[in-house]
């Protein structure tokens, strides 16, 4: 959940401080947010997600193997 707030206030940021700069120097400086950095920041977020995914799979299925039957 960290990591979804963070991007968000990483896109927020980057346009504030894009147009900031376009109403301070008018039509001298061209200020665009770039698809690259969005698309990292949202990457790693999915990362994360399947990674939580993941350890949770693996904590339920220890949980499991634990309740079964030792054979002898």
């Amino acid at each position: 959940m960290f990591a979804v707030v963070s991007v968000i206030w990483m896109h927020i940021g980057t346009v504030a401080a894009a147009t900031t700069l376009d109403l301070i120097y008018g039509s001298l400086l061209v200020t665009h947010v770039g698809w690259i950095p969005m698309f990292l920041g949202w990457f790693s977020v999915t990362l994360q997600t399947i990674m939580t995914i993941g350890v949770i799979v693996m904590i339920l299925s220890i949980k499991l193997l634990d309740r079964l039957p030792e054979e002898d």
